[in-house]
């Protein structure tokens, strides 16, 4: 499978699951016409016969691995599928970028050595999504992203741990406007 496909199918997939994580998703018979439309309005768009077959295909698959369940004519999650729903969603969070308005953006943390995987899975996480380190246990950023940190926090176990505040003058604001391109 191609890095295209591998794209689609978890684009996809992810889709079907977080329709189903709403409730929204019903399943119709695949060869009726009413099947054609409830894709189509599932999805928000008309799509090709070929891509209607795919989204079918993906259903079953789906099914056939217990990430959802079919009952009657509704699709929900299993507790895998809600698993991997938070996994896939984990994996695709950004940082939003807007123009700077002045203020950094500040996470600061001191996680009990007793839970050390957990601190490094999450100082992993907040370097992969952009902050710089300025200390230790100190990064910055120059754009808003509290309910991000507020996530990644809860899902890493260390909420109580973590600290996120604002400042306007750092001592290596140019450092810092330079590494994020701000004049």
């Amino acid at each position: 499978m191609s890095s295209m496909d591998r794209q689609r199918t978890t684009k996809i997939s992810m889709e079907i699951l977080q329709l189903a994580a709403t409730g929204v998703l019903i399943y119709v018979a695949a060869g009726s016409p009413k099947g054609a439309l409830a894709i189509d309005k599932w999805v928000g768009r008309a799509l090709s016969r070929q891509a209607r077959h795919y989204w079918r295909k993906r259903i079953q698959k789906l099914q056939h691995e217990g990430f959802i369940i079919m009952s009657g004519e509704k699709i929900r999650l299993s507790s895998k599928g809600k698993k991997l729903l938070q996994e896939i969603e984990y994996r695709t969070i950004t940082v939003p970028v807007t123009s700077w308005k002045g203020t950094w953006h500040i996470v600061t943390y001191d996680i009990p050595d007793i839970k050390k995987a957990h601190r490094d899975a999450f100082h992993r996480r907040i370097k992969e999504l952009g902050f710089v380190q300025i200390q230790k246990s100190v990064f910055a950023m120059p754009y808003e992203c509290k309910e991000i940190i507020a996530i990644l926090a809860q899902q890493h176990k260390v909420a109580p741990y973590v600290i996120y505040m604002h400042a306007q003058d750092l001592p290596m604001n140019n450092k810092l406007k330079k590494h994020f391109g701000i004049p």
